[in-house]
């Protein structure tokens, strides 16, 4: 990112950055901190830590810098803050600053026991502050809470790439099907993600891109200790499934809408679902409990 944002950048902007990875199942955070106003820790006994070291330059003003990392450990209802410069920055009326000082305090002092209120209450804590003044910068808050271990480990997983194109369905069921054999999920519980896959594919293929190129659908198919998940991730246009209507099964033919059912189909096939859009990409992800 930061070598992308250094090309051909002669106003020199430049962004800064906090990144930090979550592993679920242990706590364990790895985090990389480009300029960025560090993050504070309250762990639940009490203790207050901030993840003050940076490891390089503001994203956008060199290129080929290496960036460094660290790591921490956050235990069950621990909770990390995030924000911008807006928060320790604001200003009152006589340009006095809110400070990173009061801003350490006001945590320290809240007794809120949800990471929500933590979160209003800084928040809340700036705008008492600034009172009448003009906000000098925007105010983002971020709180996460670590609440318990993810447990439902992954224990098979496999993937596979389809090009978009109609016959690349019956690819993605062979391969499926052999995977789920392999691994003993029930015939009826897969033929049923043969049924989703012919919805979902031929939706993607015939109507999430808007030129004849050759675009990859990437398949990823994961077995945890009680379920089967399987996430369908493509470049097309975004589009949420899920947030078309449910059809009037009961309406005569002649008075319902058309189109719909197809997805209708993979609701009731499904135990759950869901829908994210990244940058550039969907990603439709199914469950099925197998327990």
């Amino acid at each position: 990112v930061n070598d992308e944002l250094s090309r051909d950048n002669p106003s020199s902007m430049f962004v800064t950055l906090f990144l930090c990875i979550i592993d679920l199942s242990t706590g364990e955070i790895s985090y990389t901190n480009a300029g960025h106003n560090p993050p504070h820790i309250k762990r639940v006994n009490g203790d207050f830590e901030t993840l003050n070291t940076l490891h390089g330059p503001v994203v956008g003003a060199m290129e080929d810098f290496a960036y460094g990392e660290d790591s921490v450990k956050l235990n069950v209802n621990d909770y990390i803050i995030l924000f911008t410069d807006g928060v320790n920055e604001g200003m009152d009326k006589d340009k006095n600053l809110y400070s990173d000082a009061r801003l350490v305090e006001t945590l320290k002092s809240d007794n809120s026991d949800n990471i929500k209120d933590h979160v209003y209450t800084l928040f809340n804590s700036v705008m008492e502050f600034q009172g009448d003044a003009e906000q000098s910068d925007d105010i983002t808050i971020l709180g996460f809470e670590y609440l318990e271990p993810l447990t439902n480990k992954i224990l098979y997983s496999t993937s596979i790439t389809l090009k978009n194109k109609l016959e690349e369905i019956d690819r993605l069921n062979e391969h499926f099907e052999e995977f789920c054999e392999t691994h003993q999920i029930p015939q009826k519980t897969f033929m049923k993600f043969n049924i989703v896959f012919d919805e979902l594919i031929n939706n993607v293929v015939s109507y999430a891109y808007k030129d004849d190129e050759e675009h990859n659908i990437e398949v990823i198919i994961n077995i945890t200790e009680d379920q089967l998940v399987v996430s369908i991730e493509d470049d097309g246009i975004a589009f949420n499934p899920f947030n078309l209507a449910t059809p009037d099964t009961a309406a005569s033919i002649e008075d319902r809408d058309i189109g719909g059912l197809g997805v209708h189909l993979v609701r009731n096939l499904m135990d759950n679902f869901s829908y994210k859009r990244f940058v550039k990409k969907n990603m439709t992800t199914l469950y099925k409990n197998i327990k």
